[in-house]
C-alpha cells in the first residue's frame, strides 16, 4: 500500500511519489503536486475536488465520497481505533508517527490526510 506522512512544513508526501505531496496554500485550497488535483471545502464543509469528486460528512463524521463522472461512491469511516475503513474494503492505519498506509483500491479523503 502506500502510505503518507506529515514533514516538517506541514506538507503530507506519499511513499510512491506518485501522489506526490499535499499542500495547503492561504486560501485553504489543498494541491497534490502528484497528480495537480485540488480540494476546497466549500460553505456548507463539504470538500469537492478539480476531479470531480464531491467528499460529504454527516453528522456521525463518515466522509462520502462521490463522482458522478467516474461512478465512483464509497463511505469512509473512523473506527474505535482511529483506523479509516471505506465501505469497498479498503482499510487505513494511522502509526504513532502520523504516518498513514492504506491496503486495499481506494485513496483516502484529502480531508484525512492534511488533518
Amino acid at each position: 500500500g502506500v502510505t503518507w506522512r506529515k514533514d516538517s512544513l506541514g506538507n503530507v508526501r506519499s511513499s510512491d511519489g506518485r501522489h506526490g505531496s499535499l499542500r495547503t496554500d492561504s486560501l485553504g485550497t489543498v494541491r497534490d503536486s502528484g497528480t495537480g488535483v485540488t480540494w476546497r471545502k466549500d460553505s456548507l464543509g463539504n470538500v469537492r475536488s478539480s476531479d470531480g469528486t464531491t467528499y460529504r460528512q454527516d453528522s456521525l463524521g463518515n466522509v462520502r465520497a462521490s463522482n458522478s463522472r467516474s461512478g465512483l461512491n464509497v463511505t469512509w469511516r473512523k473506527d474505535s481505533l482511529g483506523n479509516l475503513r471505506a465501505s469497498d474494503g479498503t482499510l487505513c492505519r494511522s502509526d504513532s508517527l502520523g504516518t498513514l498506509s492504506c491496503d486495499g483500491g481506494s485513496t483516502p479523503p484529502a480531508v484525512f490526510k492534511s488533518e
